[in-house]
């Protein structure tokens, strides 16, 4: 099982921890403040995500002033070698896009 928390940061930035099914002690994946994982659906890859949320919801949104756009990385093989993915909109208004919810479907 993996878990998002923020309880071993003093920032409350989360962290990615896995915890076996029947209890024990997290042991932190990734070494980072990432808050999402995503296997890839019938094969080895995993997305990696940091920032993945959505900074309008509840008391994220006084005082936002951007500067949290989301950031994924991608590994085809699932061997820890990440690579990130360029995420542009395409328009001069919007240099970085929202990432608020990681998926990866069926081929």
């Amino acid at each position: 099982l993996v878990v998002a928390s923020n309880s071993d940061d003093p920032h409350e930035r989360p962290q990615l921890h896995a915890v076996a099914l029947r209890g024990g002690t997290p042991r932190l994946l990734y070494g980072g403040d990432y808050d999402a994982l995503v296997y890839q659906f019938d094969g080895p890859g995993l997305l990696l995500g940091r920032h993945t949320f959505d900074p309008v919801v509840g008391d994220r949104w006084k005082g936002y002033r951007g500067g949290k756009s989301g950031f994924v990385w991608l590994d085809h093989q699932g061997k820890g070698d990440f690579k990130r993915l360029p995420l542009r909109s395409g328009t001069a208004e919007a240099e970085d896009l929202n990432v608020s919810c990681l998926m990866w479907g069926p081929n």
